[in-house]
Parts: structure tokens; sequence; C-alpha cells
């Protein structure tokens, strides 16, 4: 014997597919619109919020040049960045030449951090890369490097 609370939640959720779901034409639309471009400054702007960055206390390893954009290997290491006043709060990781040239922003667990972080990133065409550290005590660390792309790995 089928309970009534069984057959409510089987119709609840059938309606989307009764529906027919999103319309194909939506759908289509929305994957053919190419993702938002913002401006380097603005991310930067964000990034720095009115501070001078200096450069040190940060590596970035990286090749100088990247024969496939969709897949450029990474690695961070910042071990004089994990304790005292200059105690990492974020790390902030650009691409000048990307849509969105801003790759990712962490926030890390001061607790739980390595010296190193590795990644691969994406990249549209050759361009600077560059990481940026806050630190607790309101400085901004930086390192970055011009690197070659032969294939561009972004839409």
């Amino acid at each position: 014997m089928l309970s009534r609370r069984w057959v409510l939640k089987w119709i609840l959720a059938s309606i989307p597919v009764m529906a027919g779901g999103i319309p194909k034409s939506a759908r289509a639309a929305s994957a053919t619109l190419p993702p938002p471009e913002i401006p380097l400054d603005k991310r930067l702007s964000e990034i720095v919020k009115g501070k001078n960055p200096v450069k040190g206390k940060i590596k970035l390893l990286i090749n100088p040049i990247i024969e496939d954009g969709s897949v450029a290997p990474l690695k961070i290491e910042f071990d004089a960045l994990l304790s005292g006043p200059d105690t990492l709060t974020t790390i902030d990781l650009i691409v000048d030449k990307n849509p969105d040239p801003l790759i990712f922003s962490i926030r890390p667990n001061p607790e739980h951090t390595a010296g190193f972080f590795h990644t691969r990133i994406r990249m549209r065409e050759s361009s600077r890369v560059a990481v940026y550290a806050s630190t607790k005590s309101g400085k901004v660390y930086y390192e970055d490097m011009d690197v070659s792309v032969t294939a561009g790995g972004c839409g």
C-alpha cells in the first residue's frame, strides 16, 4: 500500500519533468554566452585595497613556456608567512589576460596551512601571472612572472 506522503513526494519530484524543465532554446542560449570580461585594475584594487604590494616572501614556480594553456601547472611557496604578525590571510592568483584575471582567492586556515600550494590553471594567452599574499598585519606581498602560452586554454 502506498502512503500519502510517498505519493506527494513523487508528484512534487515529477513536476519539473512533466513541465519539460528548462526549454532547450534557453539552455542553448546560456551555453553560448562568453564569460564576463572583468578589468584587471578592478581585480587588483580589490586585492591590494590601497596598499603598496612588496615583492618578496613568496615564490611563484611556473614554467616560462606553457604548451597547453588549459593545464598550466604551478606551485606557490610561502614558508615565511606562516607565523607571527605576517600570518597569511589571503592568497590571490592573477592571470592578467584571462577574461576574469582572478583565478582564485584562498583564505587559508593558519593552523592547517603547509608552506606550499600546487595547482593547475587555465591561461587564455601569453600573460603575466602574479600571486598576491595578504597578511594579518595588513601587508601585501607579491611575486610575478611572464609566461608564454603556445595554445590557449580559455574561451
